[in-house]
């Protein structure tokens, strides 16, 4: 029962995680995607392959690629924490007992919305406009999005993404880096680590970013839940991200949009770092 319970064990700080080095975050990191894809591939290759006798409708497919893609994350990240700890027993104590309030949820989502309107423009004119990076990877998503379902898309991105990158990227690796360095240090390493995930230099830095962003709302809050959140409302957002036709209101938006983001990142993130998680059990290495 501890083990399906570990997402909560993580979260209040009872599944203790070992101190791991950066080289050794970056290793796991890369066991999780393949061990991920070597239990993925193959029954994602049988659904596909039987897929018309087996549906009887898309929308029945894709509850069962999001069920399995659900339960094959879950036990890899459990596969993840037996590696680093050599075992899976919790330590017995509740270290982290401060519940986190609605107050830091809406300043999460501030940084969230802050970053998003910082960057309001970035990634597009100095990242995804140039052509020599990445070729292929438009025309890939491109793909993707037309022969994929919204629905699942929707639980993919928005639903499995942030619950399971949370878990491995800030609940278990930069849980393990923050026992080995400073925050600081910790921080930029759990965000680089989730950068190189993303294989690709544009979503690359932008993951990047996320990760550091996090990885503070993490480090002073200690809730997995309160990242789980962030990360859902960033990746839904960027859905709605838009720019006008005319060419005059893109430049004013392109420097007010940023104004007003860096105004809500600083408020937020005052909120976020008034009390910090760490005073209640753990160490700042």
């Amino acid at each position: 029962m501890m083990k399906l319970n570990y997402v909560k064990n993580l979260n209040n700080g009872s599944l203790e995680i070992k101190p791991i080095t950066f080289w050794k975050a970056l290793l796991l990191s890369f066991l999780f995607d393949i061990t991920y894809s070597f239990v993925y591939t193959p029954i994602s290759l049988f659904i596909n392959f039987y897929r018309d006798i087996i549906f009887v409708n898309s929308w029945s497919e894709n509850i069962l690629n999001s069920i399995t893609d659900f339960i094959y994350q879950y036990g890899v990240i459990l596969i993840v924490i037996v590696v680093i700890n050599k075992s899976f027993k919790t330590n017995g104590e509740i270290l982290y007992r401060e519940e986190i309030s609605k107050k830091k949820y809406l300043a999460g989502i501030g940084l969230m919305i802050g970053y998003i309107f910082i960057t309001y423009g970035v990634f597009d004119i100095f990242l995804y406009s140039m052509p020599t990076l990445n070729d292929g990877l438009y025309e890939y998503l491109e793909e993707y999005l037309l022969n994929t379902s919204y629905i699942f898309i929707f639980i993919s991105t928005c639903i499995i993404a942030p619950i399971f990158e949370e878990i491995l990227y800030r609940g278990v690796l930069l849980n393990g880096l923050l026992k080995k360095y400073n925050y600081k240090k910790a921080i930029i390493y759990s965000a680089l680590i989730f950068g190189i995930a993303h294989m690709n230099l544009p979503q690359g830095v932008n993951a990047f970013f996320l990760g550091v962003i996090i990885g503070l709302a993490y480090y002073y809050t200690r809730s997995i839940y309160l990242c789980m959140a962030m990360h859902f409302i960033n990746n839904f957002l960027v859905n709605f991200v838009v720019y006008p036709e005319s060419k005059l209101w893109t430049a004013i938006l392109f420097i007010i949009v940023p104004i007003i983001g860096i105004l809500i990142f600083i408020k937020s993130f005052k909120v976020i770092s008034y009390s910090k998680g760490i005073s209640n059990g753990q160490e700042d290495y």
